[in-house]
């Protein structure tokens, strides 16, 4: 009974957690926002307008985070009793070989459009944050099952993946219904302000035991790209307003959808959305490897240094922090780069029970 009411647990969670996506807004057909995830589905209206306090806000939420069948297997059954013991060893295996977390934040400040017979205007300006964050099973699977025994020999990936966009779009968009209403299709143009942004190129940081020797062997490459206001000169950041008015690069973006009415009862509907890029020239900072895939093997420390009348005594560590130094070292440069919106497709069905219920 216990690891029935910690797995509910654990779906509870995960359910919520996906009800915060945009799938969520995907499928709420009276409200123009939905135009954000396809913008062929216009709402029912001849007009409607959002202005700042009367706009909306979205708040989305995604993982792929939890595999209910290994966290089911991680449970063994008590002998004798209804209870069951938790094996940690087996936790690592509850997360797929990536986990991803994503959030996003829209905040619509003027929003329009209006309708000329079959065909519907739209412009909207939307201020959005996206956060991207990659986890490797790897760094579950050390703390859990340790680099000894059968890990041994086993090059453990370390290689945490982090991407932030925040950006404010303007977007002009237009959309129409033909073949009798079945078919609509719509498309979005936008030009993109860039006002901060953290893109990992690489973070390969690869972590092995020797299964003979036990040594420890260290080899990273890294490389990340940033922009943000908060890496502007003195001079810049004494004028506040237009530090936080002034992007740090510009682009362009496309948002393509279509709807098609298979049958009275059955709509398809596909959409890709933030497809583009930006250029970012201000306020930019590149961070990456002095030595791209550089290594260290740690055999430990000599305890002769540390005993008797040795005259070496903490130069092992002395030597460890050097070679680590040397590992992860850091070139810090100031170049421009692009990057992409973090685009998104959706592909989706819909079966009508009524005029007022779908699935």
């Amino acid at each position: 009974m216990r690891k029935l009411f910690i797995i509910v647990g654990f779906s509870a969670l995960g359910y919520t957690s996906m009800a915060q996506s945009n799938m969520t807004l995907y499928n709420m057909e009276p409200i123009p926002q939905r135009l954000s995830v396809n913008p062929a589905l216009a709402p029912d209206c001849k007009w409607y307008l959002g202005m700042p306090g009367i706009s909306s806000t979205d708040f989305s939420f995604e993982s792929n985070a939890l595999d209910f069948k290994s966290l089911n297997n991680a449970f063994i059954p008590k002998a004798g009793t209804d209870s069951f013991v938790l094996d940690i060893t087996k936790l690592s295996s509850i997360l797929d070989k990536e986990t991803y977390v994503s959030l996003g934040i829209n905040q619509e400040w003027i929003n329009f459009g209006f309708r000329i017979n079959k065909s519907m205007f739209t412009f909207g300006v939307t201020e959005k944050v996206k956060t991207r964050i990659g986890i490797p099973n790897d760094l579950f699977k050390i703390a859990f099952e340790g680099n000894g025994g059968s890990n041994l020999g086993y090059n453990f990936n370390f290689n945490i993946a982090l991407d932030v966009l925040h950006t404010r779009e303007y977007a002009l968009g237009y959309n129409r219904s033909m073949l009798d209403d079945k078919l609509k299709i719509g498309g979005r143009l936008k030009y993109v302000q860039g006002f901060n942004v953290i893109d990992t190129k690489k973070n390969d940081i690869v972590f092995r035991t020797d299964p003979n020797s036990f040594a420890y062997k260290v080899t990273a490459d890294i490389e990340v790209n940033s922009s943000s206001p908060v890496f502007a000169d003195s001079a810049a950041r004494s004028d506040v307003v237009k530090l936080i008015t002034t992007p740090g690069g510009e682009g362009f973006g496309i948002d393509l959808g279509a709807s098609y009415d298979l049958t009275d009862r059955i709509v398809l509907t596909a959409s890709v959305v933030d497809v583009g890029r930006i250029k970012w020239t201000n306020n930019v900072r590149n961070i990456k490897s002095k030595n791209p895939g550089a290594s260290f093997e740690y055999r430990g420390i000599d305890i002769q240094e540390y005993t008797g009348d040795s005259t070496s005594g903490g130069r092992g560590f002395e030597a460890l922090a050097d070679t680590l130094l040397d590992v992860f070292a850091l070139d810090t440069s100031h170049s421009s780069f692009s990057t992409g919106l973090l685009g998104e497709f959706y592909v989706g069905g819909n079966f009508k029970l009524n005029d007022r219920h779908n699935l």
